[in-house]
């Protein structure tokens, strides 16, 4: 089969920690923090004007609260993560893409892994201004960062992308 495409990665602490971070805040979830936001504050404002006005503080400190302590955390978590990968942790991962599956290939205690995906196998594609992140599930993955792309990659990866979505793969 002929090679398509080719890229690298190097698996640091900064990409492992903007995973994390896109992976809690997907979409879906961000729409669900948002309707949540805006249910509490209605809320409060209902309170505010026909009830005990420090209910309606409270609940917007829990907006607040909702907001702001999931970000130390997933430091944590991504820290977590990094460290356990140690076959992972600041290595370059070598990508090929070919017209029915992935070849990744890295190095691990001076030997060669070479791993094959097909699309098939992928569950989510998730595009961000600097990543692609391919799934295999809802919490692993790997990570494709845009800048070692190519313009010709980063369609084939939103194409891949378009048609993962639509269940075509």
């Amino acid at each position: 089969m002929e090679l398509l495409h080719r890229t690298e990665t190097l698996f640091t602490f900064k990409e492992a920690k903007k995973f994390t971070l896109s992976l809690t805040y997907t979409r879906k979830k961000k729409k669900y923090l948002l309707a949540l936001n805006i249910l509490i504050i209605v809320l409060s404002l209902l309170l505010l004007l026909f009830g005990d006005p420090l209910l309606p503080i409270s609940l917007i400190l829990l907006t607040f609260l909702i907001n702001i302590v999931p970000n130390p955390l997933i430091y944590f978590v991504a820290k977590r993560e990094f460290e356990s990968n140690k076959g992972f942790k600041n290595k370059k991962i070598i990508y090929e893409f070919y017209g029915n599956h992935l070849k990744i290939q890295h190095d691990m205690n001076n030997e060669v892994i070479i791993n094959k995906r097909s699309y098939n196998d992928f569950f989510e594609i998730i595009e961000t201004p600097t990543n692609f992140y391919l799934m295999w599930s809802k919490s692993t993955g790997t990570i494709i960062i845009k800048e070692n792309c190519s313009q010709e990659l980063i369609y084939f990866l939103q194409h891949k992308q378009r048609k993962l979505t639509k269940n075509e793969i």
